[in-house]
């Protein structure tokens, strides 16, 4: 993990980091790499009406490099540089939520089964739970669940906003957080109705057929 002008933001995998950057991304004092304003940007560029479940990482893995270079993320709890911010993102009300959410963009669970990877999830939640703060300064643990509701809730945004000696942007951190969780019910919407429809169905049928020639 190189180390980032505001620190790293490290948390498990379907938590919502890559959002909460996003809500972060409009202070001004985070750099704005793009063109447009950045309410517009993310309006248009990451939660817009075309993203969905299958094309969910890659609106994430767009803007990565130039975002990291700013305020970094990783799924490494296991790293810790202490003398830059460390923000520790979990969710344990919600876990059902983020397994979900992280199931349904990749069906792959990077190389995991889906038991095995909510066995994980709740091991490396307590990881980071159980983590203990040397520098109150530099380092946080901060439950996300906040990030998983529909409403942007103010004391949670603010006690990470101070965190990082950011400025209050709460109504247009509410208006992200509106786009993003309608972009996250769309997408979920979208991958029940896919898994039901009969273009799915079909590729069953074809399938089973090949299984029975091949055996």
């Amino acid at each position: 993990m190189n180390q980032s002008l505001y620190g790293n933001i490290i948390f498990l995998a379907g938590v919502g980091g890559n959002h909460l950057r996003w809500l972060l991304f409009l202070d001004d004092k985070f750099p704005n790499m793009f063109e447009s304003n950045k309410l517009d940007f993310i309006k248009t560029q990451v939660y817009n009406t075309n993203r969905t479940w299958n094309n969910w990482l890659l609106y994430e893995w767009k803007f990565r490099d130039k975002l990291n270079s700013i305020l970094q993320l990783s799924h490494d709890t296991a790293k810790s540089y202490q003398s830059i911010k460390e923000l520790y993102l979990f969710t344990d009300i919600n876990t059902y939520i983020a397994i979900n959410h992280y199931y349904s963009i990749n069906l792959g669970l990077n190389g995991q089964s889906l038991p095995d990877f909510s066995q994980n999830f709740v091991i490396e939640t307590n990881k980071i739970k159980n983590i203990v703060i040397n520098n109150p300064t530099n380092q946080k643990i901060v439950s996300g669940d906040f990030l998983h509701e529909p409403v942007l809730c103010k004391n949670s945004y603010r006690d990470i906003i101070n965190f990082y000696n950011f400025n209050d942007n709460y109504d247009l951190a509410f208006k992200v957080h509106q786009l993003y969780y309608q972009c996250r019910t769309k997408s979920l919407q979208d991958f029940y109705v896919y898994f039901n429809s009969n273009e799915w169905k079909t590729r069953f049928d074809i399938i089973r057929k090949q299984i029975n020639v091949d055996s």
